[in-house]
């Protein structure tokens, strides 16, 4: 149960410990950011708090980008800011599902899994970009990495291309193997690793 009485401790634990600032992964239902609100409202959370609201695909990014833009509404203080979609874009090396250019070593003719190819990726951005969201994405493997490069590049280039200004801050998390040749490739996207 995640509600104020429950996650007090984990925020004095943060506070105890001089974090200050925390991005969470992903807000897990109402009662959780409602929870948090009520900290705040109180004085009791003395950290800066980052939300971000889940996402699966492109069909379900609206109804997302709804239920985040409520939550702003209803929870945004001084220490609350909720203004990122969180994407999980592949698996892990322990789960035997992440997205790898190579076969897996243990696993011949085994790829790994991606759960969206780049152009639904390349939309996901430009709704984002347009809604002035910023979007995070959980990869491991070295074929989701340059997948999602592959998707900034190109979904910066069409909102350049249509006159939007690139306003979407892309935040990469884990990627854990990255092939060589797209170890540079954030720095150019203005993509944060």
């Amino acid at each position: 149960e995640l509600n104020a009485e429950t996650m007090k401790s984990f925020f004095d634990f943060l506070e105890e410990s001089g974090i200050t600032a925390m991005a969470d992964g992903f807000i897990e239902n109402d009662d959780q950011i409602r929870g948090i609100y009520e900290l705040d409202k109180v004085g009791k959370l003395n950290v800066y708090y980052d939300g971000m609201v889940r996402f699966w695909n492109y069909e379900d990014l609206p109804e997302k980008i709804a239920k985040l833009r409520e939550y702003q509404k209803l929870y945004t203080t001084d220490h609350i800011k909720i203004n990122t979609m969180k994407l999980f874009l592949d698996g892990t090396n322990e789960t035997g599902n992440v997205a790898s250019i190579e076969e897996l070593n243990d696993s011949p003719g085994n790829y790994g899994e991606i759960m969206m190819e780049e152009e639904e990726l390349v939309d996901c951005f430009l709704l984002c970009n347009r809604e002035g969201l910023d979007l995070h994405i959980h990869m491991v493997g070295d074929r989701a990495f340059r997948t999602a490069c592959d998707a900034v590049e190109k979904a910066q280039a069409l909102a350049a291309g249509a006159g939007e200004a690139w306003v979407c801050r892309p935040v990469f998390a884990h990627c854990e193997s990255v092939h060589p040749s797209d170890m540079g490739r954030p720095a150019g996207l203005g993509i944060y690793v």
